[in-house]
């Protein structure tokens, strides 16, 4: 499978990546899936074409940290 970014996704990965360092080896576990043909996630019903919402890890969450 091809995967493409769109400008939206770049623009908004480099604005989250000053907040969240990790966030790029993060989101690689979830391409890497959908590379290799796998659809992670959930299909999102009543788009015109082929939509997953997945979730990745946030390596840099505060949670569970005293």
């Amino acid at each position: 499978m091809d995967v493409e970014y769109s400008e939206a996704f770049k623009r908004q990965l480099k604005r989250l990546s000053r907040r969240y360092r990790q966030i790029k080896n993060d989101i690689k576990p979830v391409i890497d899936k959908l590379i290799d043909g796998d659809t992670p996630g959930n299909q999102i019903k009543g788009a015109n074409y082929t939509l997953y919402k997945v979730r990745a890890k946030n390596s840099d969450s505060k949670r569970d940290k005293s």
